[in-house]
């Protein structure tokens, strides 16, 4: 659903007319530091902080319903999670910084092209990930520091992340795909969207 949301806006942009693009284009070179800071800085902020509240709605409700020990075990997952989302936000960074400079130069078949590239990509390498990590999914927990007592939480919650795992990818990359259209605010309004209906989808 992430990914299909960013992916939506960011093809509506790339089919704007071509004075919006020269707009854009002529705000960043045009518009003082302080606006443009407002205009690009906050949504990113703001995403960023919704995305925060995503684990930590997780572990209030963890902490809170399921007790100390399952705390611990989500603990365990977070730098497991961080590398996993690298490789989706590696991707989207990189596919950004082209996607831009094609943008700039009005060649909107080759951003198209790249955008393609980038959804292949995040797909083939995030299925590739969960399936593998769920493979040995407990060595890999107890190499993070899980113990007989909390590799049991930190392997249900792995189990149902992992199973997401190419949505994830998808969402860093397209994500990263909506700010280099220069909507930053799209890409918060996405952000925020997601992570409202997947904690609704969860609590359902």
């Amino acid at each position: 659903m992430e990914y299909y949301c960013c992916f939506v806006v960011f093809f509506v942009t790339l089919q704007k007319k071509e004075m919006d693009n020269k707009q854009a284009t002529l705000e960043l070179g045009t518009k003082p530091v302080g606006k443009l800071l407002m205009q690009y800085a906050i949504p990113a902020i703001i995403a960023m902080t919704a995305s925060s509240l995503y684990n930590m709605v997780d572990s209030i409700f963890i902490g809170q319903g399921v007790g100390a020990m399952a705390i611990s075990g989500l603990a365990i997952t977070f730098p497991f999670m961080n590398l996993s989302a690298a490789f989706g936000a590696a991707i989207g960074l990189g596919a950004s910084t082209l996607m831009s400079v094609k943008l700039g130069q009005k060649d909107y078949r080759t951003a198209e092209n790249i955008l393609g590239n980038t959804i292949t990509l995040n797909i083939i390498i995030g299925v590739t990930f969960g399936v593998v990590c769920l493979m040995f999914l407990d060595p890999i927990l107890r190499f993070f520091g899980a113990s007989d007592q909390t590799i049991v939480y930190a392997r249900d919650y792995m189990e149902i992340i992992l199973l997401g795992n190419a949505i994830t990818h998808l969402y860093f990359g397209m994500n990263s795909a909506l700010r280099s259209a220069s909507k930053p605010r799209h890409a918060m309004y996405a952000t925020m969207f997601t992570v409202v209906l997947i904690k609704y989808i969860v609590a359902a």
